[in-house]
């Protein structure tokens, strides 16, 4: 149930105090023509009923002084009772058109004063609604002053903090240009390093390389710094030894890397570093990798060059690092199953004082330990005949 607006007018009405006036006077007026038409009937009768006076004759004695004759009353005829009721209606009608005249005024009063006071009620609440709307401006021009002042308080604090901001940016510039002075001079008296930059040299895609480094020392998975020596391969097969368990666990590792990210990751592949210490070792890695079953770079390099590697994948370091050392822990099974097939040493590493490969000898004839050829040119690396791609070195 809604609630009837509230009404702007004012409660003083005339249109009350006009009915009731108009009212009064109608019946005033009725009562005025009522008392003269009862009235003037009893007069005229009175005055027909009067006797007339006696008639002295002449020549009769008197002992009176005579007086004059009194004229005798008009008589009052029916011609006069139509001429006055003609009159008297005149009269009525003229009254009652004075009377309408005036209601008619009246109400045109009315209706002025009602239209005065409707456009003097809307001058109001036309004044009343820019009152408003003065008082709004001055409230939010208050708040606009408290609002610019506050940003000039938060201006003040943001130039404050850039300018703490500025110095440190400054301290922070001088001391990179300290480092970098530093860093340049280090550079200078520091030997240059290679990076090792993996592409396939047919297709162009790129492929994920498990890099094995063949040095004198053995064999060195970078960037795990996980070393194979021939201290771990001394009594191992071709076909079961710590170099291959430790490379298969990686491709299994990146394998599955590749599988998750759906086909995202590149494809992993071996690439033996091979260092000029370490040709013999290359040839015998040729043979301990075979049953890996994929085809494998090269590159050959420097003994001195310092190559850069990245930071190792933590998870491919502690699975590497798992297979070497499960498989090394095997090797004492593997010699006591042996001794008791009797099957001996036959197809197994021994490497003597020198790490050499004795019983794997063949692999090592007509080499120089630089790698080279007796004529001085450097042999074809074998990754070229089973199809791999070596590296490029930068």
């Amino acid at each position: 149930m809604s609630r009837r607006p509230r009404s702007t007018e004012s409660p003083v009405s005339l249109f009350t105090f006009l009915d009731v006036l108009m009212c009064t006077m109608g019946a005033l007026i009725l009562l005025l023509i009522g008392l003269g038409i009862k009235m003037r009937p009893e007069a005229s009768t009175v005055d027909r009923s009067t006797p007339a006076p006696a008639v002295v004759p002449s020549d009769a004695p008197s002992s009176v002084e005579e007086e004059p004759p009194i004229p005798a009353a008009p008589q009052y005829t029916a011609e006069d009772r139509e001429r006055e009721l003609a009159e008297r209606a005149a009269r009525r009608e003229k009254l009652y058109a004075d009377l309408s005249a005036a209601v008619t005024s009246a109400r045109t009063d009315r209706d002025r004063e009602k239209q005065q006071l409707r456009e003097r009620r809307r001058i109001i609440a036309k004044t009343e609604r820019k009152l408003k709307e003065a008082q709004a401006r001055a409230e939010r021009s208050g708040s606009q002053s408290d609002a610019a002042h506050q940003a000039r308080v938060t201006a003040v604090a943001a130039e404050q903090k850039l300018k703490e901001l500025e110095k440190q940016i400054v301290e922070q510039i001088e001391a990179t240009r300290r480092n970098l002075d530093l860093a340049n001079r280090k550079q200078a008296t520091a030997s240059n390093e290679y990076a090792l930059i993996p592409y396939d040299g047919t297709s162009g895609t790129m492929r994920r390389p498990i890099y094995i480094e063949c040095t004198r020392h053995g064999y060195r998975f970078i960037p795990e710094n996980e070393l194979v020596g021939p201290e771990h391969l001394d009594g191992f097969s071709a076909n079961y030894n710590p170099l291959l368990t430790g490379t298969q666990a990686l491709l299994r590792y990146w394998n599955q890397r590749r599988r998750e990210s759906g086909g995202q990751e590149p494809e992993p592949y071996v690439l033996l570093i091979v260092r000029p210490s370490g040709s013999l070792a290359y040839y015998l890695a040729r043979e301990l990798l075979a049953p890996v079953g994929a085809n494998f770079g090269y590159e050959l390099v420097e003994e001195d060059w310092k190559l850069a590697v990245g930071d190792p994948d933590p998870q491919a370091r502690a699975v590497l690092r798992d297979a070497i050392d499960v498989t090394v822990e095997a090797r004492k099974k593997i010699r006591e199953t042996l001794a008791a097939t009797g099957g001996g040493r036959n197809g197994l590493l021994t490497f003597n004082n020198n790490h050499r490969a004795i019983s794997r000898g063949d692999l090592a004839e007509g080499l120089e330990p630089s790698g080279r050829s007796p004529n001085g040119d450097r042999r074809r690396g074998p990754g070229n005949d089973d199809g791999a791609s070596p590296g490029d070195r930068k």
